[in-house]
């Protein structure tokens, strides 16, 4: 397996399929048994971790497991201060991260009095406050109202038009559909198939890895059309009269 630069990369499987092993593997939090792994060139292993962790930033399914601090900021603030930068440039980087994700008004918040999405909010500036070429993300729908969803999805937009890489893992086959460059699926600890999201509409796989297919593939199979969104299905019904 894989990635180029600047993809949007959608892993799915059902639970227990290996998603989450594989996306800790990116960031050194599990080192290969077997095999290799490499991150931009460098090989995961523990002469490596400071390294593959300044590249490969990873957000975990549960942002409590990230947020430790008494305020926002300071939780945001973190990872540069460690890095040993100048107290202006820990400021800049942290007000940045808190920006680019919408939480530029809860500096002084402590995390644990947060909602959910808040929360998935400020581990995620946490992250990017270290400047990572590569971004993971365990989840990062799970538990989140539609509303909130939205703006996690933007979130990622943003992101990958800043030039970022992003991996995340889903259960949700419709958003992996509409936004993902490319898609791996998995199967007990196997990656059954790999390739343009087009691969979800394949009943096969989908079946072999226990997934439902996108809601669109269902809608429009035998039509000759595969639009991959609500927009793009919305385009192609335009001027369509139903009886």
């Amino acid at each position: 397996m894989q990635i180029s630069q600047h993809r949007r990369v959608v892993v799915l499987g059902q639970n227990g399929s290996g998603k989450t092993t594989l996306l800790y593997h990116l960031n050194g939090l599990l080192l290969p048994q077997e095999g290799q792994v490499k991150i931009m060139g460098h090989i995961v292993d523990k002469r490596a971790l400071k390294t593959i962790r300044r590249k490969a930033g990873l957000l975990f399914d549960k942002p409590d497991n990230q947020l430790f601090s008494t305020t926002v900021f300071n939780d945001i603030a973190f990872g540069p201060r460690n890095l040993n930068l100048d107290d202006e440039l820990v400021k800049a980087r942290t007000q940045e991260a808190m920006h680019l994700v919408g939480v530029a008004d809860l500096g002084d918040k402590p995390p644990y009095n947060l909602s959910l999405g808040q929360k998935k909010k400020v581990a995620i500036a946490g992250v990017l406050a270290m400047k990572p070429e590569l971004l993971v993300f365990d989840e990062p729908f799970s538990g989140l109202d539609p509303r909130a969803k939205q703006q996690m999805i933007n979130i990622l937009e943003n992101l990958y038009t800043e030039g970022c890489t992003l991996i995340i893992s889903t259960h949700d086959v419709d958003t992996a559909y509409a936004w993902a460059d490319e898609v791996i699926i998995l199967c007990q600890g196997q990656i059954l198939a790999e390739g343009e999201a087009s691969l979800l509409r394949e009943k096969k796989i989908m079946q072999e890895a226990f997934l439902d297919r996108p809601i669109l593939a269902h809608v429009f199979q035998g039509t000759g059309s595969c639009p991959r969104t609500a927009v793009e299905a919305n385009k192609l019904l335009t001027g369509i009269k139903l009886r």
